[in-house]
């Protein structure tokens, strides 16, 4: 596992092993999972909860019980309200927390790590990214589904955000993507250069990047 170093405090590695998520996730960490409807956000949150003894906080469950839902509503001011109000109780009692959302809203970041910090607790960030065909497969087969305009916006604003999370404030950010993005948008999440010219010289002569 290769990592780089951001400001002394902050760290972010390209991954394809979730393990590399178990080894800095655990107490005094509050772990947000970020990504679009349809990357696996919520399989993946509920595994690694069930592993390390963690719970979970979902914006869609909390949106689900928000009044008047009718199973089509994107997460809503309330349904925010109240899943930052149960973070908050979690890690007022000490209990490890996976925030289980898209995120694509660098406000909604700074939200769960202010609540984070009032109670001593850092907070890392775990983007699962799948090609947007895949999102949109998925999200076809659910019952509550989102437009797919919405998905692939949202993809567009996550995939775009890739080089700005580092600099956030978070302990430390782990981003698991596929093959099918582009080596430039791949090499904006920091890791070592020597990993990148690896990466190239696999890629020829295609010149896409094998997985991570």
């Amino acid at each position: 596992m290769e990592e780089a170093r951001h400001d002394g405090k902050s760290d972010a590695v390209l991954t394809k092993d979730i393990s590399a998520v178990r080894r800095v996730f655990g107490p005094g960490r509050c772990l947000i999972v970020m990504g679009p409807s349809g990357s696996g956000k919520s399989t993946k949150a509920a595994q690694l909860a069930a592993e390390l003894g963690a719970v979970v906080v979902s914006y869609d469950d909390h949106q689900r019980r928000a009044e008047g839902d009718t199973g089509v509503e994107p997460v809503g001011e309330q349904a925010l309200a109240r899943a930052w109000a149960e973070l908050d109780a979690h890690l007022a009692a000490g209990t490890l927390v996976v925030v289980d959302g898209t995120h694509c809203q660098p406000e909604r970041r700074a939200a769960v790590r202010e609540i984070a910090a009032a109670h001593g607790v850092e907070t890392m960030v775990l983007v699962l990214l799948e090609p947007l065909e895949v999102c949109l497969e998925r999200q076809r087969l659910r019952a509550r589904r989102v437009p797919p305009a919405d998905v692939a916006r949202r993809h567009a604003t996550i995939t775009a955000a890739l080089p700005t999370l580092a600099g956030e404030g978070h302990a430390a950010v782990r981003a698991c993507l596929p093959s099918q993005v582009p080596a430039n948008e791949l090499t904006a999440v920091p890791v070592p250069t020597a990993y990148w010219r690896r990466r190239r010289r696999r890629a020829r002569p295609s010149q896409h990047p094998t997985p991570c």
